[in-house]
């Protein structure tokens, strides 16, 4: 797994195979539009997305519900 930016043409060609043969990839990239204020925040946004991407919910963040106003 890339830790690192910019990735590569590897990198971005192996995501693209991984990708074909049915991985779902869930890169640990927080959301700055929510705001975080700890590090916990951002922990708990990366798992909960993670967790989404598995078919599970988790209850650790606040959803968005529609435009902000």
């Amino acid at each position: 797994s890339p830790r690192e930016s910019p990735l590569s043409m590897i990198h971005i060609e192996n995501f693209r195979r991984i990708a074909t043969a049915g991985a779902i990839i869930v890169p640990p990239i927080p959301a700055w539009y929510t705001n975080p204020q700890t590090i916990e925040d951002i922990i708990d946004f990366i798992v909960t997305r993670l967790f989404d991407s598995l078919g599970e919910e988790l209850d650790l963040i606040k959803r968005w519900n529609g435009p902000i106003k």
